[in-house]
């Protein structure tokens, strides 16, 4: 059964921000899973999705990899490859996982992928674990 995720205030996942994304996260066994609709809001040029609304995703994505596991992290570093346009209105499937995970740092992929599977963009990303956290 999957488990919807969520933090009321995030930019990407936050119910209750007005100028959010709302998009809801869902563990798929050891995957965290959502879908994206990008809007004419998100464009960055000419029908375009802007680059950086798709690396915010992304970023979430993989953040709910570890905040599903109960563990507080933060990004400490992503990069971001666009292997295709992403034009506004296409639905994007996102999916993060965990690559590694030491007790202070995470290794964590995430891709946009368009409904036949091509991936559109994908990230690879560190992150590091509160000293909280176990």
């Amino acid at each position: 059964m999957s488990e919807e995720l969520g933090v009321d205030n995030c930019f990407v996942c936050g119910k209750e921000n007005p100028i959010g994304l709302k998009l809801k996260f869902r563990m798929e066994g050891d995957t965290v899973k959502s879908e994206f609709t990008p809007g004419k809001e998100h464009e960055g040029w000419n029908n375009i999705t802007h680059g950086g609304i798709i690396t915010a995703v992304l970023d979430d994505a993989m953040a709910y990899c570890i905040y599903s596991k109960g563990i507080i992290g933060y990004t400490a570093k992503i990069e971001v490859r666009f292997r295709k346009p992403i034009h506004t209105g296409t639905l994007l499937r996102i999916t993060g996982k965990i690559v590694s995970k030491k007790k202070k740092h995470a290794v964590i992929r995430a891709w946009a992928a368009f409904q036949d599977g091509e991936v559109a963009a994908e990230t690879e990303g560190l992150f590091s674990i509160a000293d909280t956290a176990d």
